[in-house]
C-alpha cells in the first residue's frame, strides 16, 4: 500500500496533503488515469477510508509485482510520520524512493528518503519479525550508493546496538511514535527512572539524526576522557562496636558524566540481573576509600558479612537508620576506570547510540 505514485507532472506523495485535495486527486484520476505505481508502472488509484491513512492501490497488478501486499496501516502511518518529520527538519523527502542501476534493475528501495544537497539518508520501517542478516545486506547496498540507512523496529526482544546497522525500537505507533535508545542489557526500571520515560518523540529523533546529533559510542576507546559523578546508595545495618563507624552495605550506584547531560547514567543495583562488570568493583573500592578517609562510615563488602571493613571487628549494634546519611558521592574520571571488555555492563554502556542535545549543521552522523 504505497503512499506515493508517478504522474505526468512528476512523483506524487499523499503525505501532508489535506483530505479535500486527496479526494480531488482521486476523482480526477478516475477520469484521466494519471497515476502509475513506482514499483511496476501499473495503474493505481487513491483509496480513502475512515480511520485509515490514504494510500494508492493497484488497479491491475503484473505477475512480476507484489502489488499492495505486505504493508499494514501501522507501517503506512509510521512512514507518513517520518516523512512529515523530515520535511519539518528542512530536508527534501521522497516516500518509497528507489535506486536503479544503468540497466534499470532495482538496487534498493527506501520507505522514506531524506535529501539535502548531495547527502541522502534512508529511513526503513521493519514492523514484522526483523531479519538482521537481510537488513545488514540492504544496509550494505545503501552504503554502495553513499546513502546512510537508519532502521526502526517494534520488537521487544533485546538486540545489540551496532554502528554497522543503526537500529532503533519504536513504540506507541497509534498515539504518536516514540524512539528508544535503551540498550539490550540495561534494566528498564532504573533506565526509565533516571533517563526519562518514553524515549524521544519521532520528530525530535529524526531532526536530531538529520542534524548530525545522533552519535555512536562517543566515549569509547582510549581517547575517552571525561569526569563523572558517582552516587553509591547504601542500606544502614548497624554501628561497629570496634571503631564506632556506621556500617553501610551497597545496594546500588549511578555514574553520570559531569559535562554531558545527553549521555545516560551507568546504573548498577544488587537486584539487577547479574552481568559481569569490572567498573562496579572499582566504584565501590573508591567509595570505600572515600568513606575511610571521611571517618564516619564503613562500606561493607557485597554479601551479608557483618565484619567491619575498616577495623575488622565482628560485633555491631543495631541503629535506627532514620536521619543517617546512606549514600556517598564522589568524582571519578573515565580514563581512571578499568578498560571496558566485551560482555561487561560497561561495554554495553559505552557502545551505544546517543542523541546529543543542541543544534549542529550537517547530515546524519
Amino acid at each position: 500500500m504505497p503512499l506515493s505514485a508517478l504522474s505526468p507532472f512528476g512523483p506524487l506523495s499523499l503525505v501532508g496533503l489535506d483530505l479535500a485535495t486527496i479526494e480531488g486527486l482521486k476523482h480526477r484520476n478516475r477520469r484521466e488515469r494519471l497515476f502509475t505505481a513506482k514499483c511496476c508502472g501499473a495503474p493505481v488509484q487513491i483509496r480513502v477510508a475512515a480511520g485509515k491513512i490514504p494510500h494508492f492501490v493497484h488497479l491491475a497488478t503484473p505477475a512480476s509485482c507484489d502489488g499492495d501486499r505486505g504493508e499494514t496501516q501501522e507501517h503506512l502511518r509510521l512512514k507518513a510520520s517520518i516523512a512529515a518529520a523530515v520535511t519539518a527538519a528542512g530536508w527534501q523527502v521522497e516516500v518509497e524512493a528507489a535506486e536503479r542501476d544503468s540497466e534499470g534493475a532495482l538496487v534498493w528501495r527506501a520507505d522514506v528518503l531524506a535529501t539535502r544537497g548531495r547527502v541522502r539518508v534512508a529511513f526503513e520501517v521493519q514492523l514484522s519479525r526483523p531479519d538482521w542478516s537481510e537488513m545488514l545486506e540492504r544496509q550494505g547496498r545503501y552504503a554502495q550508493f553513499g546513502v546512510r540507512g537508519l532502521w526502526f523496529v517494534v520488537t521487544r526482544k533485546p538486540f545489540p546496538p551496532t554502528n554497522a546497522l543503526p537500529v532503533f525500537r519504536v513504540s506507541d505507533l497509534d498515539r504518536g511514535p516514540r524512539v528508544h535508545l535503551r540498550g539490550a542489557n540495561e534494566w528498564p526500571d532504573h533506565w526509565e527512572h533516571l533517563n526519562g520515560k518514553g524515549g524521544f518523540g519521532l520528530a525530535a529523533f529524526v531532526a536530531g539524526a538529520l542534524g548530525k546529533r545522533l552519535a555512536w559510542a562517543p566515549y569509547f576507546g582510549p581517547q575517552a576522557r571525561a569526569p563523572g559523578n558517582v552516587s553509591v546508595f547504601m542500606s544502614v545495618s548497624g554501628r561497629c562496636n570496634g571503631c564506632g563507624r556506621i556500617l553501610c552495605r551497597p545496594g546500588g550506584l549511578t555514574f553520570k558524566l559531569k559535562d554531558d547531560a545527553s549521555y545516560p547514567h551507568f546504573v548498577w543495583h544488587r537486584d539487577m540481573p547479574q552481568q559481569l562488570s569490572n567498573w562496579v568493583g572499582a566504584f565501590l573500592e573508591r567509595a570505600k576509600a572515600h568513606a575511610d578517609a571521611a571517618g564516619k562510615i564503613s562500606v561493607q563488602a557485597l554479601g551479608y558479612s557483618s565484619r567491619c571493613t575498616f577495623c575488622g571487628a565482628q560485633d555491631s549494634t543495631y541503629v535506627n537508620p532514620l536521619g543517617v546519611q546512606n549514600h556517598l558521592k564522589l568524582e571519578v574520571r573515565l580514563e581512571d576506570l578499568p578498560k571496558a571488555r566485551r560482555g561487561t555492563r560497561e561495554w554495553d554502556w559505552l557502545n551505544r547510540w546517543v542523541l546529543r542535545e543542541g543544534e549542529q549543521r550537517g547530515a546524519a552522523g
